[in-house]
């Protein structure tokens, strides 16, 4: 919580009446809210959070290299700390949001690292057997048309 300003009133203040309970029954919710988190927490094994509730399966998936490595030449995708040498990849990031592959094609890098992580937490999803669908389906659009 931030701290816009400090009042300090005393007893004898004319506002002391309306003051006083008010800030009782804020330490007391404040006091009352984090008991409540603490016990979920503790005997609720957590936080309930939206995916829970609508049913929803999250996956954590590490997502070093994903910006780096070329999509569309398939480079490998190796995890951070578990490689002695710096990987080289095909194509390189030439700056925020535009990624060069090694044919000169210019790509949004969003595009290009969200497909490195689906390939990270999928390997096979590209292949002859691969899962049903995509959430990214990238289409180039002309807008000087």
């Amino acid at each position: 919580m931030l701290l816009a300003e400090r009042h300090i009133i005393k007893k004898g203040h004319r506002f002391w009446r309306e003051i006083d309970p008010l800030c009782w029954q804020s330490k007391n919710l404040y006091n009352s809210a984090n008991y409540l988190i603490r016990q979920n927490w503790i005997y609720g094994h957590g936080y309930l959070t939206y995916c829970q509730l609508a049913g929803i399966s999250v996956i954590l998936q590490e997502e070093s290299y994903t910006s780096a490595s070329n999509f569309l030449n398939l480079d490998p995708l190796p995890v951070y700390g578990q490689i002695t040498e710096k990987p080289v990849f095909s194509g390189k990031r030439i700056k925020r949001g535009l990624y060069c592959t090694d044919k000169g094609v210019l790509v949004q890098s969003d595009v290009i690292g969200s497909y490195n992580i689906l390939r990270k937490a999928f390997p096979n999803a590209f292949n002859r057997y691969g899962i049903e669908r995509c959430v990214v389906h990238p289409r180039r659009i002309n807008l000087s048309k």
